[in-house]
Parts: C-alpha cells; structure tokens; sequence
C-alpha cells in the first residue's frame, strides 16, 4: 500500500517532472510559510505518515497571504502535527489534466487514462472527462491502446518510464496505482502517486 507521503517520494526517485515542492513536517513549517510570497498563489496539501489519507484537506489556489491566515485551520483537525507533512508548492496553469490509473495483474499491466481540459478539478470535482486513453500490456509488451489525448506520445513516455521502474520501487504488487498529472503547453507535471 502506497500512501500520498511515500507517493511524493516514488515521484522523486523515478525522476518524473513535479511541481517545485517543499515538503515539510507540519510542526516545523512555521518558518517556511512566513516566508510565501503574499501575492504569489500557492496549493498546499497535506499527507500522513500512516492512516487514512483520502480526502486530507488541503489549499488550491490560494494567495501566499491566506496561507498563512489558514494555515492552522488547516491543521487544526490532526492531532499529532510531527505525523503531518505539508507539501507546498507555486500553483500552475494547465493546459490539460488527467488520472491515470495503472492495474497490476501478474506478468498483465493495464493502464487507463481520464483527461480533461484545463484543471484536474474539472474531472476530480465536475467529472468532466474530455480525453481517454488506455494500454494492455502482457510481458512489458503493448498488445492493445488507443488514445485521443492531446501530446500522448509525451504523456505515454512517461508512463512507460513509470512502469519501468516500477518493480525496483515495489509497485508491481497486485493492485492500483493513481497517479495525478496535468499539461501546462511545455511540460507534464505529475504531483500525486498512491495505492487506490
């Protein structure tokens, strides 16, 4: 099981491009977030060492002042702020946003894509779903995929690079893995990795 915190991590280690973030324990963020920029627009999330870690509140597109306004009503539900991490970072324009959604069968791998365009909240929160790709794979090899996503062969790179490694960073147990990503129009982001 992957959670959200061990996510950021697998990110870093496969090398995939993620949005410049700060991860920091929440008890010790103090510094840091005096620090924002007020008028610059910031996401913070906020991730757990262990537990339950759907739906942890989080800051999208919020001003570098109201942050720091918020930031302890962010927390303020979480007991143990040493077990809390926050991950902030400067909040980008996308050009188009997805899922994807890697299954792990045996030697079989199936890779589903939902985009939309602009915002991942167009899909996640309106479940608007403009674009769609997937892949089957038995052995490493491609035997099936289609796609209609704009820049899928920058995209499909990507995901390929991910299943490349994904044996040495134990993701290949039977299962699924989610993984966020968004299009800003010169590069994919990918900003969350985890167990679904």
């Amino acid at each position: 099981m992957i959670n959200k915190l061990q996510g950021f991590t697998i990110i870093e280690k496969i090398g995939l491009k993620h949005p410049n973030w700060k991860i920091i324990r929440s008890d010790l963020s103090n510094d840091f977030v005096r620090g924002l920029n007020d008028s610059k627009i910031y996401t913070v999330r906020t991730a757990v060492v262990a537990g339950e870690d759907f739906g942890l509140p989080r800051m999208v597109g919020v001003l570098g002042s109201e942050v720091k306004k918020r930031l302890n009503q962010l927390l303020e539900n979480f007991d143990d702020k040493k077990s809390v991490y926050l991950i902030i970072y400067e909040t980008f324009k996308a050009r188009f946003s997805g899922n994807i959604l890697i299954t792990f069968k045996g030697f079989l791998r199936e890779v589903v894509v939902e985009a939309c365009n602009g915002s991942l909240w167009n899909l996640v929160e309106n479940n608007i779903v403009d674009y769609n790709a997937r892949i089957k794979m038995k052995n490493s090899v491609i035997v099936d995929e289609e796609s209609n996503i704009p820049e899928w062969e920058g995209l499909k790179k990507n995901i390929m690079n991910i299943l490349a490694k994904a044996s040495t960073l134990s993701l290949t147990e039977e299962g699924t893995i989610l993984i966020e990503w968004s299009f800003t129009g010169e590069e994919f982001l990918f900003y969350e990795l985890k167990s679904v």
